[in-house]
């Protein structure tokens, strides 16, 4: 419809109809943000004041395309969130707070975000050309395949997906690459049209005045396939809500975790873990393949899911990909959304150096989740940093609560040393052991780790230690090759991936647990799990001072705390706990009380409850 009318503007515009041309615009300003079409209500005004200045013309062509181009908040997102977005903010625009700018301000840099992804310099001529195209004729010379499946490929990435579908339409020789654009173009328009149909208002129900305590728990992945912290924060939270009185029923998302686990032999619908039954849920979609698409499935099948469970609410896990068909989805069963902002991919992917390359894709991925915790009726998330993002983004500030990350006090006790895991590394009982448990990730700094033992042992060659490192990820190549060019190689002990049930025996060998986090953004914002687990272990814990991390320590009582980035720094706090194990232990001490006191799953989960008005069992 909104095409049509674009079409029917420019149409009376050239017959010289400007009044009818007008009148159009105007209600199309009405209906998708007046800014859109400021251009075009200007010079038909202009013209019926016989002000006809010839390059208008040309410019009424390229703002009729502007409206065509499906910024998803302009047109497919819909009439409602199209305003808002006008008024709060864009893709791309700047809704990462200035916090995100002063972290990379400390490094040297700000990041920049254009209010219009069509604004981007390796862009804007190819972008030019398509608006010339469809601002005139609609049409599109498709005798060079060359120039097409550049325009395409580039109108797709500014995320102008009615413009790929228009270019494409009558074409039948489009080839596999601008088949898939085009496919995909239509399943991010068809969500965006879901959207704007069940999302406009938040839901009409009240928490408390559900009819039972049962809901659904949409995650990405879970136990015991992944055990990183998303997976471990799911299942604490789960187990605790469950001690409260809810029926939490989790779905992991379509297809996990076969996607990722390719050599499983097992096909099941279920696993349980502790009692907490995982039910799969599965697709035809790829999502690493055609995340539109993916997203589009997901849709019904969780549609499915509600209408089997018939739960009282939905409570959706990050990231978008999972949340956004999920809220969609409980707006089709007139239910309460609940959206847990525990990452955002597009921070991880701004920190690289590597950020420019994937810009199109972190705008993406900013709009869309910004569409979802918009609409949430309550956004928990894990700390002060991520809340003044999401506020920064548009989200009310009352509907957004803090869950932080926590953990289970009585799994992660102080224990002796495990002499079974001792005499499987080799290592003796009065050697201490620094220790790191977690994911292999670019921006755990697992690398400086490596770098700050290297100098320790430069400056006394004769101090005895291990470095152990445990778990898994797609850094993990990347550390066992720095490992084995070390000049300590022989101090440094690298397992893969332990069972989950597993990871208290070996923390126990661990006298110092060390989280070298590096200054990037999303380090800066997104707690991690492990350290609390080491913390709760009465472990010594040494942290870097990004702030996320740093809010968990109290420098000199229950750990200590290095300059972030500075493997010097890092260095000297591991000597300094080497050489003293009084001090180790006092640290020890502190952190467990402290954990108790602040990061018990059961008075997180009690928070839980409250925020969504629920009666307690306690």
């Amino acid at each position: 419809m909104t095409q049509s009318q674009v079409k029917q503007a420019a149409l009376q515009f050239e017959k010289g109809n400007y009044a009818a041309a007008l009148e159009i615009y105007q209600w199309l300003g009405q209906l998708l943000g007046v800014s859109s079409f400021e251009a075009n209500i200007e010079i038909c005004r202009r013209r019926m004041m016989s002000e006809s200045p010839n390059r208008e013309q040309n410019a009424v062509g390229r703002s009729a395309n502007d409206a065509l181009a499906v910024r998803p908040q302009e047109t497919s997102a819909g009439r409602e969130s199209a305003v808002q977005f006008r008024k709060e903010g864009a893709p791309g625009q700047t809704c990462a707070t200035g916090f995100s700018q002063r972290v990379n301000s400390d490094k040297g840099s700000v990041l920049k975000r254009d209010s219009d992804p069509r604004s981007r310099p390796e862009l804007k001529d190819v972008n030019a050309g398509a608006g010339d195209a469809i601002g005139s004729s609609f049409s599109v010379n498709v005798n060079n395949d060359g120039p097409f499946i550049a325009k395409i490929e580039s109108l797709f990435r500014s995320q102008r997906y009615a413009d790929v579908v228009m270019l494409c339409e009558g074409r039948h020789d489009l080839g596999g690459k601008v088949a898939a654009r085009k496919r995909s173009s239509e399943a991010y328009l068809k969500i965006f049209e879901e959207y704007e149909k069940y999302c406009q208002n938040l839901s009409p129900r009240r928490f408390s005045s559900l009819s039972s305590k049962k809901s659904v728990y949409f995650l990405h992945s879970s136990l015991p396939y992944l055990s990183g912290g998303y997976a471990t924060r799911a299942h604490g939270l789960i187990l605790a809500l469950r001690e409260q009185g809810l029926d939490v029923r989790p779905y992991t998302r379509p297809n996990f975790p076969y996607d990722v686990k390719k050599g499983l032999s097992e096909k099941s619908d279920i696993t349980t873990v502790d009692r907490v039954v995982y039910r799969k849920t599965f697709c035809k979609s790829v999502r690493l393949r055609d995340e539109a698409s993916y997203m589009l499935e997901c849709i019904d099948v969780f549609d499915r899911v509600i209408k089997k469970e018939k739960p009282a609410y939905v409570h959706g896990r990050s990231t978008y990909q999972i949340a956004l068909p999920a809220l969609i989805a409980a707006r089709k069963n007139n239910l309460p959304f609940v959206y847990e902002v525990s990452g955002l991919w597009e921070i991880v992917h701004e920190s690289r150096e590597s950020a420019h390359l994937r810009r199109h894709e972190t705008q993406k991925m900013r709009y869309l989740e910004a569409l979802t915790a918009r609409k949430a009726d309550v956004v928990f998330t894990l700390t002060a940093a991520m809340k003044e993002e999401l506020i920064c983004r548009g989200v009310e500030e009352s509907r957004i609560a803090l869950l932080p990350n926590c953990t289970d006090p009585n799994r992660f006790v102080p224990y002796e040393k495990s002499q079974q895991v001792l005499d499987e590394l080799k290592i003796s009982a009065a050697v201490p052991v620094v220790g790191y448990v977690g994911s292999f990730q670019d921006y755990e700094g697992l690398d400086d780790l490596i770098s700050a033992c290297e100098l320790l042992s430069s400056k006394n060659n004769s101090l005895d230690y291990r470095l152990l490192l445990v778990g898994d990820g797609p850094y993990f190549n990347e550390i066992r090759e720095r490992r084995n060019q070390s000049k300590v190689k022989e101090k440094i002990i690298l397992l893969g991936r332990v069972d989950n049930a597993l990871v208290p025996a070996y923390y126990s060998v661990i006298d110092i647990a060390t989280f070298p986090r590096k200054a990037w953004p999303v380090c800066e914002m997104v707690s991690p799990m492990k350290p609390l687990e080491a913390l709760a272990a009465k472990k010594a814990v040494v942290v870097s001072s990004v702030k996320a991390l740093a809010e968990m320590v109290i420098e000199n009582k229950t750990g200590l705390v290095f300059q972030k980035g500075s493997v010097d720094d890092l260095s000297s706090c591991i000597m300094s706990l080497l050489c003293d194990e009084r001090q180790r232990t006092y640290l020890g001490i502190n952190a467990r009380e402290w954990v108790k006191a602040n990061r018990d799953w059961q008075s997180i989960a009690s928070n839980f409850m409250s925020r969504l008005s629920l009666p307690t069992n306690r």
